[in-house]
């Protein structure tokens, strides 16, 4: 059956449920290929599908697979390119850099798709540490450090406004400090070892 109109909205009816939904991407997939751009069964019909399919699959066919998605992978780092795709990989990284970001991203935000706004957070920054003006560089020494530790504070999970770039080594030995009990300790070490000398 082909689309049609209801109420001043494209109709499609999945060809696996028989249900009557608005043809959008809330209701379906997008495929460029079917008619009006969208796949010929809803979301949910398709997330089924998908789902007997792969638990049909036979555990030796998934470790074949899994050997092959490996050596795909590992060629491309060879080539020097992202294991994920065909961009130039970080120079001690095996992603490139969005890949490397969106798993910052999943790390510190639950979600992949906000490796955008890490990027912009470092670029506020203009890739410093915040704490020693170093160069941060990523894949190599840049890492992401929660101002208020989640220990502490566990409602700022995932918060973006909590967070900042800051060397891996410093991140290291700040650990689960808060900024000011962090700073509190360098200036003391300061005081007692460079400032007086002091030593046992």
């Amino acid at each position: 059956m082909k689309d049609f109109e209801k109420d001043n909205k494209l109709i499609r009816i999945c060809y696996v449920c028989r249900k009557e939904l608005e043809l959008n991407s809330s209701n379906f997939y997008k495929n460029s290929t079917k008619s009006n751009g969208y796949e010929l069964c809803c979301k949910q019909c398709s997330k089924h599908r998908l789902s007997k399919y792969y638990s049909n699959i036979d555990n030796d066919k998934k470790e074949i697979k899994n050997i092959k998605t490996k050596e795909w992978r590992d060629a491309q780092y060879e080539k020097g390119l992202c294991r994920f795709c065909k961009e130039p990989h970080l120079k001690n990284s095996k992603t490139c850099e969005k890949h490397y970001l969106q798993d910052l991203s999943r790390r510190h935000l639950g979600t992949t798709t906000k490796w955008e706004d890490l990027r912009h957070l470092l670029e506020k920054q203009n890739y410093k540490c915040i704490y020693s003006g170093d160069e941060l560089i990523l894949g190599d020494n840049a890492s992401i450090d929660h101002i208020l530790p989640l220990s502490k504070n566990p409602d700022l999970n995932c918060n973006i406004d909590n967070l900042q770039g800051i060397t891996r080594q410093i991140n290291l030995i700040k650990l689960n400090l808060s900024e000011e009990d962090f700073l509190n300790i360098i200036k003391k070490i300061y005081e007692f070892k460079i400032k007086k000398g002091g030593s046992y």
